[in-house]
């Protein structure tokens, strides 16, 4: 049997990133949870994986990482952010304008 850590997203997904108030993960044992939370969506997110990556590695080698879809809303609803090449968060605030007017319209 896999286990897995399960990641979601504080938000209440509307367009505006104030109403962001962390990424969560629960371990596999479904009783404890990190959450990070600095205000900072993408530095949050990249941290949050830091330390997946290492329990990963160490004392859960052989777990699995499963996503709430609450992670794909954020990104997709609250404008300027996307995954890079790695997975990672990222903001960029010319994309953010775009996102905006498709929004708007």
């Amino acid at each position: 049997m896999t286990f897995s850590f399960y990641v979601s997203v504080e938000h209440d997904e509307s367009h505006d990133v104030s109403a962001y108030e962390g990424f969560t993960f629960k371990y596999p044992d479904r009783e404890r949870k990190e959450t990070f939370y600095s205000g900072d969506p993408v530095k949050d997110y990249n941290d949050m994986c830091e330390v997946l990556l290492q329990k990963l590695h160490g004392e859960y080698e052989g777990c699995v990482v499963m996503f709430s879809s609450s992670v794909d809303h954020f990104v997709f609803d609250v404008p300027g952010f996307y995954f890079d090449e790695n997975d990672r968060l990222q903001f960029d605030e010319e994309r953010k304008i775009e996102d905006e007017k498709y929004i708007n319209d």
